[in-house]
């Protein structure tokens, strides 16, 4: 299993080197489709909706900022830099 967020960047140097048989779950993947079903549930998904996007982050701001723009087509997303203890 893919427990971190850099784990999947492994991916394919994984792949390559295991066995084809070894299963790799990626944690990231059930993780966004746990995340897209509770917003289809919640009828989230629509396209009628301007949504506001609000992340709390650890770290690399700047770059998520940039990188979840270009993701979501947003001009502004709000960030929150978080601490965790």
């Amino acid at each position: 299993m893919l427990g971190c967020t850099h784990y999947p960047l492994l991916k394919p140097l994984l792949r390559r080197i295991l066995p084809a048989e070894t299963a790799i779950v990626d944690s990231a993947e059930s993780i966004a489709a746990e995340v897209a079903a509770g917003l289809d549930k919640l009828d989230l998904l629509d396209d009628g909706h301007d949504a506001e996007s609000h992340f709390c982050v650890t770290d690399a701001s700047e770059r998520f900022r940039r990188i979840a723009r270009s993701f979501l087509g947003a001009e502004s997303v709000s960030l929150e830099l978080v601490e965790v203890i």
